[in-house]
């Protein structure tokens, strides 16, 4: 008689798993009960292990980690582990790394507290030629980039509470290099590891980048940093949040000595998330193909005073100042004013009709 599962014969041990019912194809949360399952029994039933759906979200509240299907195209790990975490983050990148996923195309991993550490100790991502792979979330989760190797990558979300776990202005450049078509860059809370930005950075050239979002709460020389190094002449959507007030002004300085007027030519989209909104006609000037503001401060009054003597015309509507297509003024969901927010709104998509005196010329 068997004393231990592990000791039941294959077919029944198919069995039991195949009728159970975490093996139920429409499941696209994996379910808990399988999380302990012994290898050999994942080795006789694959398919219990494997689900149909596309999609897999799993959070591990242990330290085995779960079976991967090579045709999944959607996966997100949620690390939720007082102990063990590093280990099972390992297995799971070298699982990915040995095993052919040639059908994932997004893969996401996050952790409640910071793990392990940045750098050669940091787990690596290695993605096989043949994967789809095109959208990385990192979530506290650090990575040895000098060892990873991936390419395809149109979207990069980074997101650390401490900058020595994020990846730093060099490894960005090793990430951006490894992933010419990346077109979606987010470096949120923490953003990038400020080690080296302390001197002149390098530059950091994104030639088809269209969409940036970029918190500011690392200070001055974090901003300074980020304008110096990035080149971006595709960008199309700048999202900036979390910006102090000496933050915000140090980077209206640096818009005061940019030496392109159009820094950013094809830029359309400008969103704001618990800024100043403190404008000059430097700023605006270079970025002048704006025609949406996405607002969610708590203080836009300096936005209408700008908006109204630098953004609408005079007497006649030859005499636009700054950003002639700006068309939409937006605001967040959140406590905003949106009343004046929406006044904005229809100020700028009625300043095109004449004025009486323009048409009495």
């Amino acid at each position: 008689m068997a004393q231990h599962v592990d000791d039941l014969p294959e077919e029944l041990m198919a069995h039991i798993f195949l009728t159970s019912p975490s093996a139920a194809p429409d499941h696209c949360t994996y379910p808990h009960s399988t999380f302990h399952v012994l290898p050999r029994a994942r080795s006789t039933c694959p398919s219990a292990y494997l689900p149909s759906s596309p999609t897999l979200s799993c959070v591990l509240p242990s330290t085995s980690s779960p079976p991967i299907s090579a045709r999944l195209r959607s996966l997100r790990v949620d690390l939720a582990l007082r102990f063990g975490a590093d280990s099972v983050l390992s297995e799971i990148l070298t699982y990915l790394g040995t095993y052919s996923t040639p059908s994932l195309e997004c893969l996401e991993l996050r952790a409640d507290t910071p793990l392990g550490q940045a750098g050669h100790k940091a787990p690596r991502l290695v993605m096989r030629s043949s994967t789809r792979l095109s959208s990385l979330m990192l979530n506290s989760v650090p990575l040895n980039w000098e060892l990873s190797l991936f390419g395809g990558l149109t979207s990069l979300t980074l997101t650390f509470e401490r900058t020595d776990g994020a990846p730093t202005f060099d490894e960005l450049r090793q990430i951006v290099g490894m992933s010419p078509l990346l077109a979606s860059l987010s470096l949120e809370d923490a953003g990038l590891g400020v080690q080296d930005a302390a001197g002149a950075v390098e530059p950091i050239e994104m030639r088809s980048l269209r969409s940036l979002s970029v918190c500011l709460k690392q200070g001055p020389k974090y901003a300074r940093a980020i304008f110096l190094a990035f080149t971006i002449p595709s960008l199309e959507q700048l999202k900036l949040s979390d910006a102090s007030r000496e933050t915000w002004e140090a980077l209206l300085e640096m818009a005061c000595a940019w030496k392109d007027a159009h820094r950013f030519p094809v830029l359309r989209t400008l969103s704001l998330h618990e800024t100043p909104i403190l404008f000059t006609t430097d700023f605006a000037r270079a970025m002048p193909a704006i025609d949406t503001l996405i607002v969610g401060c708590s203080e836009p009054a300096e936005l209408r005073e700008f908006i109204v003597q630098e953004v609408l015309p005079g007497a006649c509507v030859q005499d636009t100042k700054v950003w002639p297509r700006l068309q939409n003024v937006q605001t967040e969901d959140g406590p905003y004013d949106t009343d004046l927010i929406s006044g904005l709104h229809d100020m700028v998509g009625n300043r095109d009709r004449p004025t009486s005196s323009c048409m009495s010329n």
